[in-house]
């Protein structure tokens, strides 16, 4: 089937498909002047098509704030592909003053928006990191916190086939530094999801329980179910995870950029797909402060869980990814 990716029309501009738009001189010229190779810049524009073909919601924003969202992922060199998980181009909707009638409206834009698997090759690149990663928590693992130091203890259960049949609890995202500091943050799913709730706008708690529950979807809600925290949850859940990690970690300048970026995500991304304006709303968004929202966010610690009564098979090894349970529950905070 053709997908229809024409773009929504701004200003009285006509409705221009995102193909035509990223070939024309105008954007080539931006292209060009930007990455300054022709290969390259013929390999980012085929990347970029597929990218806002395989999502619809895409298809609907500017030309120049999805080029310039992708801009910024090719800077730090990484891929827009949604299956790498380098990183996300994200629809939103942005409040601006129509110049022909002085009235707030609503256009779609597009946003960069860092991956897992971006987050950790920016912070392996600073040399800084000996290991990092955010894995899943099944049922059983979680044993809750050491008392002197508050880490959590995590038990990984080491027979993947076994663990592949219990339920995912939460996430646990860490690093281990070259000269051996060790931290890690741990969110239940729930945690996760209230984080979405809270600062993700884009994010549509009934439509992902819908979707989880296997309801049947009309085609408006199947446009809303492609953006990142309802398509790719588990993706989404280690980001967070893992940034909340990296807070405090070593940066280089690219990952103090994508810190910054990440605040005013939280702070500004709204979605694209709500309804527009009733001419009662102002473009100015409330603005929350970051600190003050996660001590309000996060005042519930996940209680230690009740094993259930599995037998463990003979061990067969874990993940080279994923931290051994007494690196979690022995190392300190230096």
């Amino acid at each position: 089937m053709a997908v229809n990716n024409t773009l929504t029309p701004v200003n009285g501009e006509e409705k221009v498909k995102f193909g035509v738009a990223i070939q024309s001189p105008k954007y080539q010229a931006l292209i060009n002047s930007t990455l300054r190779d022709p290969k390259r810049a013929n390999r980012f524009v085929a990347s970029v098509m597929s990218a806002v073909t395989a999502n619809s919601l895409l298809q609907n924003c500017t030309p120049a704030s999805v080029i310039t969202a992708a801009l910024q992922g090719e800077a730090l060199e990484l891929s827009p592909s949604p299956t790498l998980g380098e990183y996300y181009l994200v629809p939103y909707k942005k409040s601006v003053k129509d110049p022909n009638t002085g009235e707030w409206i609503k256009i779609a834009q597009c946003q960069f928006q860092i991956g897992t698997a971006g987050r950790i090759q920016l912070a392996m690149r600073t040399g800084q990191y000996k290991d990092l990663d955010a894995v899943d928590v099944r049922q059983g693992e979680y044993r809750g916190r050491n008392p002197e130091t508050g880490k959590p203890v995590i038990k990984f259960y080491e027979d993947e086939d076994m663990r592949e049949n219990l339920p995912v609890i939460g996430y646990l995202g860490y690093f281990l530094l070259t000269n051996g500091f060790y931290h890690s943050v741990y969110f239940t799913v729930e945690q996760c999801l209230k984080w979405a709730e809270r600062y993700s706008k884009s994010f549509d708690r009934k439509l992902y329980d819908k979707v989880k529950n296997g309801e049947k979807l009309d085609w408006k809600e199947e446009q809303a179910a492609t953006q990142p925290w309802i398509a790719h949850t588990e993706e989404m859940c280690k980001n967070l995870v893992l940034r909340r990690a990296l807070k405090n970690a070593p940066k280089s300048i690219e990952m103090r950029n994508i810190v910054e970026g990440d605040e005013k995500t939280d702070a500004d991304i709204s979605s694209a797909f709500d309804g527009m304006p009733t001419g009662s709303e102002t473009p100015e968004q409330k603005q929350i402060g970051q600190q003050q929202a996660e001590n309000d966010f996060f005042g519930d610690e996940p209680q230690e869980e009740e094993q259930p009564p599995v037998e463990e098979k003979p061990k067969r090894g874990r993940k080279k990814s994923e931290p051994v349970a007494e690196e979690v529950a022995q190392v300190e905070l230096g």
